[in-house]
């Protein structure tokens, strides 16, 4: 039994239990009666129960301790301003308002990484920053504290830059990723070169947005977030190299794998790898059998010690999940593999591929519902895509590698080899968006029933585990005749209902879907992000089968409202795109042409109808409109019983216009305009219309929105209010 492994699980849930804020009263009760069922239904010694207990207990002292050494002394310095001298480690980014770096600050004695956000201000990896800045704690839990952030540093006054400061393994880390990204940009063709850089560094900021969808579909997206694969592929490099010489293979290996991690910032998942390989590398040295589950549980332990919110981290999940399931499951199903050969030799080629399927699918046991519950998206060609790339991943990793160190040699050299290398990543790419195109590539957890598929999935796992591992093959099958079942449901349901409006929770933003039957419409893409708001926009149509809506209507060319347009078209094709005709408006026309996602694209000067079987779609166009919002279309989506009121960002002045113009019907549902501001959503409107409900479609901001005057104003007309802030994706249908 693997002790050490189980005393990691357990210190892994007392991390997990700190870093979520839950109590932790109950454990050490829970573990001893587990200890005493274990006794009494299997009749065997305390050691696994017990050991789960020291586990759980060494769990909590260390955050108990952490939470005193580090998080209490940070918590004091919430919201003051300071004199601080900080150590730039990483490149500069840009922000809507500046620059951030990421350094290391020293507060009482202690070091803390921070994130600093400048005002003009260019830094490099070493360079010292002297000067006044506005403190803040990040919160438990965030995506800051996961990765080991626990200061946000904004610059309050002057800055003072000390260039070539105090150096340490993170800056030199730092300052060779910048060389080899310029070198990278220098050898690869420009056409290859987002690709090549998120391969070898991880840097996926100039990924567009179809090729990073792709790779997500498909099941690749691991590959351009430098991970465990990357150092190993690096580790079998060296260890081929070194032949089974023991201390070649040692002394070669610590100085690359190191290096290589400080170049990509010793995330979450190479760090992960490198403390594992590093123990491998000492039982190699030493003559002992290495133990992967021993030496993924001293991996989490080292890692949780130094920051149990590591477990709130999706690369963290991820990268344990995945290795985990490679370590229990791969070599099983591999066994099974190689029995469909009768104990005959596959052969080389084949048993790479028996190989890969067998990694792939021992990788997915765990990370898919880690994936399905972050991203929304289950993979289901992953399997496939890892098969077919796994080969041309690690040679165009092998590729860039010596494309640079050509490089830096002999430039031209480098130039030779790196456009090899552009053709290697072509094919990595057209193989990824052709997978990620076919029908059911993906399915997505924006529908409840594939939710409750995974959920039906997973019992049954258990159930197979739980009857010794038998008739395989009908639990197989039995899953896959429920997803089939799920994926039914999920596209007859919606099209079934007389009518189906969603009000997707986009953040500060609109994105609303009205569905009645067959036909679909999209009402505003916009969001806190412009990409994810078109990601849940586009699954949500996905997960219904639905590829090709009837129109998208654009309220007006604000970012939180059109802002994921262009995005959603490169996923889902809109048979029309329907704007107010402004300038703002003439550009976004430009923009949406260049998607290729819509056949036509009008610039509305009056009011029109859109009809079809089963819904209408009336569009009021606002007239002589002076600003932006008052431009803003309004839609009536009106079916049987149902009418919908969307009136974007109009203000009173415009909905007493349109109240004027036309007769509006009493409203099944208004969606509050301008995400709740005082200035629309007179008195007048909900006069004329009588709503039930009012949807209030908002996130966090700064606004104040919605205001206190507008919900009382809703309370007195009675309306059932709903916000997307409080209640998530508002679902409204009969």
């Amino acid at each position: 039994m693997r002790y050490l492994f189980w005393t990691a699980a357990g210190f892994a849930v007392s991390c997990g239990y700190y870093a979520w804020g839950l109590p932790f009263a109950w454990i050490p009760l829970a573990a001893a009666v587990l200890a005493v069922l274990v006794q009494a239904v299997r009749k065997k010694r305390f050691r696994l129960p017990l050991t789960l207990l020291a586990g759980l207990l060494a769990g909590i002292l260390s955050c108990r301790f952490f939470d005193a050494s580090v998080m209490e002394r940070i918590r004091v310095l919430d919201g003051q301003t300071m004199e601080l001298t900080v150590t730039v480690c990483s490149e500069v980014r840009e922000t809507s308002g500046g620059q951030s770096v990421d350094g290391r600050v020293s507060v009482g004695g202690r070091a803390y990484s921070a994130r600093i956000y400048l005002r003009g201000r260019e830094a490099v990896p070493g360079d010292t920053l002297r000067g006044t800045f506005q403190v803040s704690c990040v919160k438990s839990g965030s995506l800051f504290s996961g990765k080991g952030i626990f200061l946000i540093l904004s610059q309050a006054g002057k800055a003072e830059s000390v260039p070539g400061g105090k150096a340490d393994l993170w800056i030199w880390g730092a300052i060779l990723r910048e060389k080899t990204k310029a070198m990278i940009c220098r050898v690869i063709p420009e056409s290859g070169q987002p690709l090549a850089l998120g391969l070898f560094l991880g840097d996926t900021s100039q990924l567009d947005y179809p090729l990073e969808t792709a790779l997500r579909v498909s099941g690749i997206r691991h590959a351009v977030a430098v991970s465990g694969m990357h150092l190993s592929i690096l580790f079998s490099l060296i260890f081929l190299f070194a032949g089974k010489r023991r201390l070649l293979t040692v002394l070669l290996c610590l100085p690359v794998l190191v290096s290589f991690a400080a170049m990509v910032g010793f995330n979450i998942p190479v760090s992960r790898a490198l403390i594992m390989m590093l123990l491998f590398l000492l039982a190699l040295l030493i003559g002992r059998e290495y133990d992967g589950l021993t030496a993924l549980g001293v991996a989490v332990m080292l890692m949780l010690w130094d920051n149990p919110y590591r477990i709130t981290a999706v690369g963290f999940q991820l990268s344990v999940g995945g290795v985990l399931g490679i370590l229990l499951f791969s070599r099983g199903i591999l066994r099974k593999l190689r029995g469909f050969f009768s104990g005959r030799d596959p052969g080389r080629v084949m048993s790479f591929a028996l190989a890969a399927v067998a990694t792939a699918v021992g990788a997915l046991v765990f990370t898919t519902p880690i994936s399905a519950y972050h991203f929304g998206c289950v993979s289901l060609i992953g399997v496939v895509t890892n098969l077919l790339l796994t080969l041309p991943i690690s040679l165009a990793f092998y590729s860039i590698f010596t494309a640079c160190i050509a490089g830096w040699v002999f430039l031209p050299l480098g130039k030779a080899l790196g456009f090899l290398t552009g053709g290697l990543l072509a094919l990595i790419r057209n193989i990824a968006q052709i997978l990620a195109r076919l029908p059911f590539a993906a399915v997505y957890t924006q529908s409840p029933y594939i939710v409750l598929w995974l959920v039906a999935a997973y019992l049954l796992l258990g159930i197979w585990f739980a009857v010794g591992r038998k008739r395989g093959a009908a639990f197989a099958a039995a899953a896959v005749v429920l997803l089939c079942t799920a994926v039914a449901a999920s596209w007859w349901v919606p099209a079934a209902a007389e009518y189906e409006a969603l009000v997707l929770d986009v953040g500060q933003g609109q994105c609303i879907l009205l569905q009645s039957g067959s036909r679909a419409f999209l009402v505003d893409c916009g969001g806190d992000y412009g990409d994810s708001t078109a990601d849940l926009a586009a699954e949500t149509l996905l997960s219904r089968g639905i590829q090709r809506i009837d129109g998208l209507i654009l309220s007006h060319p604000d970012r939180d409202h059109c802002g994921g347009a262009a995005y959603f078209l490169t996923r889902v094709q809109a048979d029309a795109v329907f704007l107010p005709n402004n300038d703002g408006a003439a550009a976004l026309a430009e923009a949406l042409k260049e998607t290729g996602g819509t056949a036509s694209i009008f610039l509305a000067e009056e009011d029109f109808l859109l009809e079809t079987e089963s819904c209408k779609l009336t569009v009021f166009v606002p007239q002589n409109a002076a600003s932006s919002n008052e431009s803003s279309l309004c839609v009536l989506f009106h079916t049987e019983n149902c009418d919908i009121l969307i009136t974007g960002d109009l203000t009173a002045e415009g909905e007493r216009a349109l109240l004027r113009r036309t007769e509006l019907p009493h409203l099944t549902a208004l969606v509050v305009g301008h995400h709740g501001a005082s200035t629309s959503t007179c008195d007048a409107l909900l006069q004329a219309t009588t709503p039930e409900t009012a949807v209030i479609s908002v996130g966090r901001n700064t606004y104040g929105h919605p205001q206190r005057d507008v919900l009382e104003r809703l309370e007195t007309w009675g309306c059932r209010v709903m916000r997307t802030d409080q209640n998530g994706t508002i679902r409204l249908r009969r």
